[in-house]
């Protein structure tokens, strides 16, 4: 038997990788920087 998982409410969103030099709320993903963060959105 096996189990389903379901998302906790508010595991919902997206997760980006940004260059450095990205502006915060551009939700494009750039996956091939060297300095970077992250960014989120649409999460509850």
């Amino acid at each position: 038997m096996s189990a389903v998982a379901a998302p906790a409410p508010g595991d919902n969103g997206d997760v980006k990788i940004h260059a450095s030099t990205t502006a915060s709320d551009n939700q494009r993903n750039d996956p091939k920087v060297c300095d970077f963060y992250l960014a989120v959105f649409n999460f509850d």
